[in-house]
């Protein structure tokens, strides 16, 4: 941040006199603006959090108790970062956007408009989420993986380095992604014509997610009969495109470790 001088507020705020406040924002006890900073009408910035130099804060943008954003890092209007964020230099949440408390976005991630990250999940350097894609507690996208729009990765999940998800994928919760071909998506399918996603779980098997199922192959066909009856059309689709989903990414993932056993 930088030392240029600073006005200070009666609660103990710092703000650096380059820096633009709307008159309507609100600075925390202990807060701190930097060097060309702006605050748009109706932010709140909590106790003790901390605004890099250029940084911009939208509309109505909240920043929680303790929370720290870099150097020309961007907050849109109306988004949410919870107590004890960290967001890297040039990091940028959209408009509508969420994130939990005690999370951390890498230098120049991107989240779009509406997204959602958990608490303590993790998003590396460059990692994108697209718009109103969703990210749940304690999961990790490593540098450069991209989630695509609508996309959806439970609690403690993890997507590696460079991995992608494509729009309105989705991975249940503990899956682990290490590349991109450690998923298989298929569709539109079903009653809300959402598509279906094969994913590999931490300890190398393969769990299907469509809408708000995610578990096994047999459990996804036990649903559907329960929901659409055996002989329903959606059942019947389920039925054919579900096992090639699992099968063809189970053998994949058979493939590739015997691979690497033969290297070791």
């Amino acid at each position: 941040m930088s030392t240029e001088q600073a006005r200070s507020l009666d609660n103990g705020a710092w703000i650096a006199r380059s820096a633009t406040v709307a008159p309507s924002a609100h600075v925390g006890a202990r807060a701190r603006v930097g060097a060309g900073a702006r605050v748009g009408d109706g932010a709140v910035i909590g106790d003790g959090a901390v605004m890099g130099d250029r940084a911009v804060m939208g509309a109505r943008a909240v920043m929680g108790d303790g929370a720290w954003i870099g150097d020309g890092a961007v907050i849109g209007d109306g988004a949410v970062m919870g107590d004890r964020v960290v967001m890297g230099d040039g990091a940028w949440i959209g408009d509508g956007a969420v994130i939990g408390d005690d999370a951390v976005m890498g230098a120049r991630a991107v989240m779009g408009d509406g997204a959602v990250m958990g608490a303590d999940a993790v998003m590396g350097a460059d990692a994108v989420m697209g718009d109103r894609a969703l990210m749940g507690d304690r999961a990790v996208m490593g540098d450069r993986a991209v989630m695509g729009a609508r996309a959806w990765m439970g609690d403690g999940a993890v997507m590696g380095a460079r991995a992608v998800m494509g729009d309105g994928a989705v991975m249940g919760d503990r899956a682990v992604m290490r590349t991109t071909r450690d998923a298989l998506l298929v569709g539109p399918v079903g009653s809300r014509n959402a598509y279906l996603t094969a994913y590999r779980m931490g300890d190398g098997t393969v769990h299907l997610a469509t809408g708000c199922f995610s578990g096994t192959l047999a459990e996804l066909l036990a649903a559907c009969d329960t929901r659409h009856g055996p002989d329903h059309e959606h059942t019947r689709d389920y039925r054919l495109l579900a096992p090639w989903a699992h099968d063809t990414l189970a053998a994949r993932l058979a493939t590739e470790a015997s691979t690497e056993a033969s290297h070791d």
